[in-house]
């Protein structure tokens, strides 16, 4: 019911109800709508007749399937419930315990199903197929170690992805050449996966033994001792 906007009308006469409203039975409704005058009597009143063959039914729009990244959560996102809306998610027919929310997060592969259900009482379900790709592997060691007779070493990262991305330097090549001792990593992108991603690093290492005597004249004929410090990644 919908009052007439005269503004010395009482409040307690200003009802509104729902313009929205949700059948949940088939069969035959009428919808009356009355405007009522500033003293409560109704001024206009309408009153339309229908049929209800397919009750009102809330769509999650979930989609059939949904990928993912192995070791990657996916998030899995119902249609609005509306407010005072609730969910109910399951996997496999069963319900999930405590996941009551209008998102999913997930790591394992199955088939994911949800009810809504509207605080009018309107409640619709819907399902999508959850898979998971392998992620990338990357073959990079712990440790790099630098041979003796180099001053610098290649990382390879591997043949075969869509992208490559190395820290520090920003290199998006398959190989980098390390010169200097520190951490190297690397993200690769799967050309067969999609997006998803793998990260490795290692540890370049180059070994080095410093002497320890500051520098010295050295007169013809005489000798002197030369003493190494303890050798780092590497011995003598």
């Amino acid at each position: 019911y919908y009052v007439l906007p005269t503004p010395t009308r009482a409040a307690d006469v200003d009802v509104t109800f729902p313009t929205n409203v949700c059948v949940t039975t088939a069969g035959d409704y009428i919808m009356r709508v009355a405007a009522l005058d500033a003293n409560g009597v109704p001024a206009i009143e309408y009153a339309h007749e229908f049929n209800v063959t397919t009750p009102s039914q809330l769509n999650p729009n979930l989609p059939a399937t949904l990928a993912g990244c192995s070791g990657q959560p996916l998030t899995i996102t119902a249609a609005s419930a509306g407010t005072g809306g609730s969910y109910q998610w399951s996997m496999g027919g069963s319900p999930l315990a405590g996941e009551s929310g209008q998102s999913l997060t997930v790591t394992t592969a199955g088939t994911y199903s949800v009810a809504l259900t509207s605080a009018q009482g309107c409640t619709g379900t819907g399902s999508t197929s959850v898979t998971f790709a392998p992620a990338p592997t990357i073959a990079l060691a712990p440790f790099t170690d630098v041979p003796c007779t180099q001053n610098s070493v290649t990382l390879d990262a591997g043949a075969g992805y869509a992208s490559y991305l190395w820290s520090p330097g920003g290199a998006t090549t398959q190989t980098i050449t390390a010169s200097t001792p520190g951490t190297y990593t690397v993200t690769v992108t799967g050309a067969s996966t999609g997006t998803c991603t793998a990260t490795a690093s290692t540890v370049v290492r180059m070994p080095r033994a410093d002497i320890q005597q500051t520098s010295a004249t050295q007169c013809p004929g005489l000798s002197t001792t030369l003493t190494l410090a303890t050798p780092v990644n590497g011995t003598v």
